[in-house]
């Protein structure tokens, strides 16, 4: 697993350098989410590979995710809050997805998960109501919208 001292210097360098490509960060999107930074390394066993989702605050950032099946998709918990992902929802908790990922602990900052199967997985935070998304599968070959 990633320890959480390197993943953030990765994400800060890249961050850094996207500020510095968009001229000082004056004309940056205001979105601050760090999903939009990716690390220059080669994937190893503590890089995610496939699309990331990130928490940020009390939100799944995207939300709504849509893949082929086959794909892995991680999620990552840079903050130091304690969030779940479970399957389903609150009064329906159901799937193939359960786990914490403790802010605290740097083995729980990041979760992946490969979808086989197409359909809709929703998930949600237990912790915090109405932190929820979704993942779509699509078939393998079926063009996914971005």
């Amino acid at each position: 697993m990633i320890s959480h001292t390197r993943w953030f210097t990765v994400m800060l360098a890249s961050m850094v350098g996207i500020c510095i490509a968009a001229s000082g960060c004056k004309n940056a999107p205001a979105d601050k989410s760090i999903q939009a930074a990716k690390p220059s390394a080669e994937p190893d066993d503590s890089t995610p590979v496939g699309p990331t989702i990130t928490i940020v605050g009390r939100t799944f950032q995207p939300a709504e995710l849509q893949i082929n099946a086959g794909t892995t998709v991680t999620w990552l918990n840079p903050e130091k809050g304690n969030h779940t992902i479970y399957s389903g929802s609150a009064a329906s908790p159901t799937g193939p997805l359960h786990v914490r990922l403790n802010g605290d602990e740097p083995a729980g900052l990041m979760y992946s998960h490969k979808f086989d199967e197409p359909g809709e997985y929703p998930y949600y935070c237990d912790n915090h109501p109405g932190m929820k998304g979704v993942i779509i599968v699509a078939r393998r070959g079926v063009p996914v919208s971005q």
